[in-house]
């Protein structure tokens, strides 16, 4: 589970070694060029970044918008949320808890642990079969593709209504009489 924004770790050890490098070098227009250049090279990517707008800079590093929606979701649910009620982002986007403020009512945050941490599955029926499931379930993957069984489709249908969608987003309640 190393993903790929996790090789920033690796930026700092090697920076230390590229200028021990350039420290090592004799020739000193060598080293002032290697200089140049690595400062160069920060500021203009520097720039860049700093004149996107702010929804396409997640996006231009690495693809990925769910960040973007998940605030979006979380600005829609937020008027919406009784205190003391609960939400399920559905197999990911952690950052829908940050938004909302809210705790997660599941141990496992990312579709990787969802579906590989022995006894995730189980635990996530029992979210949804059980006397206190989560108040609010913002669906960014489907049941199905988070719990192949069906189990948690099932529940969701019998005891949820889709309230709105935000982009894309269906968002659930958990019906009055089940809560």
């Amino acid at each position: 589970q190393f993903f790929h924004h996790y090789w920033i770790t690796l930026t700092f050890p090697l920076a230390a070694l590229g200028g021990l490098l350039i420290g090592t070098l004799r020739s000193g227009s060598w080293r002032r060029g290697l200089c140049t250049a690595g400062v160069g090279y920060a500021a203009v990517s520097w720039v860049v970044f700093a004149a996107l707008p702010r929804e396409d800079i997640w996006p231009e590093i690495n693809g990925e918008r769910l960040p973007l929606k998940a605030e979006q979701v979380g600005e829609w649910l937020m008027p919406r949320m009784l205190a003391g009620d609960t939400l399920y982002a559905m197999c990911t986007v952690p950052a829908l808890y940050a938004v909302t403020d809210r705790d997660p009512p599941y141990p496992y945050l990312w579709w990787d642990s969802v579906h590989q941490m022995v006894g995730a599955q189980a635990k996530l029926v029992a979210l949804f079969d059980g006397p206190n499931p989560p108040t609010w379930v913002a669906q960014f993957n489907s049941t199905k593709a988070c719990n192949p069984s069906g189990d948690v489709s099932e529940a969701m249908a019998e005891r949820y209504e889709l309230v709105d969608t935000v982009v894309g987003i269906g968002i659930y309640h958990l019906l009055d009489n089940n809560g």
